[in-house]
């Protein structure tokens, strides 16, 4: 997926971006014409930035925050890292070989299990979980057919069973099962992996950020990619209160798509009725730092009832303690994102509390941390089956897009892959950025 880009290619690539005038790093000023444009400083943007920049290829990035990266937010407090946004350890073949090397990853293998009635039922397995709860005869007849034919929907006349299962569903998805193509209802079987990076998630946008040489605008937002002719691109965007213009050959556009739609003009139909279609759900995370002891055993634990949606628990790194991160969706998400952080805090050691997940009180919070996200995740819906993407989108001759939903994946990858979410972002730029190489050494 990556040639042999050694050091000495790193810094004539470097000096090259100043002698042609491309602005390299953070901080950059504007450009007047470039060869690509990337439009979001996500995982799909810094991917597909690499995977484009050689000697005489001028790139622009441009971020609308002050920060790259995107959902994957890594915070840390008294040298303890913690994640206010992907939680999940990304993979090391994400690193380029020559922009560093990821810290360990740290698992947590204790039981998951759910929580229903004020009770937590564990086990190694959604299965030995599920299968410690007194289920009538047939329920757990349904219930043994479920694990063996994969067919969630036969669940659905039974209450109590499919609400468990929609729990686990939650687990990874935060939108209402149903809501689903059938064949992601699967994942509400699978017991997925918990890890963190020693270091956090946001250590992979340093390495990105190290390697990628090409200009560098943060808190520039773009507000519109337009077709001109002539294998034109005009992107208009305001950086530093003025609004500035920028041409490019080829625009990547790497931002959720319901922005991808707003900004990007003469998108095909298809693509258009595509983007209008796409559903996003909004998440709220609680970042709780307790004692030990205070929980009990688990690596997490789904909600069937209740506000919140689940939790998810790591030890601490560098202290004696375990981090708790709590999930909220949909409305709730949106609820518990207008409270002030010491309520929603409160609140939240209620909840568990509620859910016997332990002996919680709010004077056992060694420290607590909360995170909005608007674009959370898409639903995968039959929206996806409309679409020819692999990997990326064109919406017109020289703009693509790309990110999680431009996959191309969520209809089809196999139980045990997320189908959205870094993976996804990081393929998918790596797909648009490679395409958009290709084309411009055809055009050379």
């Amino acid at each position: 997926m990556y040639d042999n880009k050694n050091k000495t290619f790193l810094v004539a690539r470097f000096i090259f971006t100043i002698v042609t005038g491309v602005c390299a790093g953070i901080g950059c000023s504007h450009q007047k014409m470039v060869d690509v444009v990337v439009v979001g400083g996500g995982l799909a943007g810094l991917a597909a930035t690499y995977e484009i920049q050689a000697p005489g290829v001028k790139v622009l990035l441009l971020e609308k925050e002050k920060r790259l990266g995107g959902r994957i937010q890594t915070r840390n407090h008294n040298g303890e890292p913690y994640e206010k946004g992907a939680l999940f350890a990304y993979s090391s073949i994400m690193v380029p070989p020559e922009c560093g090397k990821p810290s360990p990853r740290i698992f947590n293998r204790k039981p998951v299990g759910f929580s229903l009635n004020g009770t937590v039922y564990l086990g190694r397995s959604v299965r030995l979980a599920m299968e410690k709860y007194n289920w009538s005869p047939r329920e757990r007849e349904i219930l043994e057919h479920v694990f063996k034919s994969h067919e969630v929907g036969t669940a659905f006349a039974f209450p109590h069973l499919i609400q468990v299962f929609a729990a686990f569903f939650n687990a990874i998805h935060p939108g209402e099962l149903k809501k689903y193509l059938k064949v992601r209802w699967q994942d509400s079987l699978i017991r997925w992996p918990v890890s963190e990076r020693k270091n956090g998630n946001s250590e992979l946008v340093e390495f990105y950020t190290k390697c990628i040489q090409a200009g560098v605008l943060l808190n520039a937002k773009v507000l519109r990619v337009e077709e001109t002719g002539g294998h034109r691109v005009k992107v208009t965007y305001t950086y530093k209160g003025k609004r500035r213009q920028v041409v490019s050959r080829y625009v990547v556009v790497a931002v959720p798509a319901p922005i991808a739609n707003e900004i990007v003009m003469n998108k095909k139909p298809v693509v258009a009725e595509f983007l209008q279609s796409v559903r996003y759900v909004p998440g709220f995370v609680v970042v709780l730092f307790v004692p030990p002891g205070k929980v009990i055993d688990f690596s997490y634990v789904v909600f069937a009832d209740g506000e919140a949606s689940s939790v998810f628990a790591m030890p601490c790194v560098r202290k004696n303690c375990t981090k708790l991160y709590v999930y909220y969706a949909r409305d709730r998400a949106v609820k518990m994102s207008t409270l002030p952080v010491k309520k929603a805090v409160s609140r939240t050691v209620r909840e568990l509390k509620r859910a016997g997940v332990g002996s919680l009180s709010i004077g056992d919070v060694l420290f607590a941390d909360t995170g909005f996200w608007q674009y959370l995740a898409p639903v995968i819906d039959a929206a996806f089956e409309r679409i020819d993407a692999r990997g990326y989108i064109f919406a017109s001759e020289h703009v693509i897009l790309a990110g999680e939903y431009a996959w191309g994946q969520p209809v089809t990858a196999s139980a045990g892959i997320m189908p959205y979410g870094m993976y996804a972002a990081y393929r998918s730029g790596v797909a648009a950025g490679e395409t958009v190489a290709t084309l411009l050494g055809e055009k050379r």
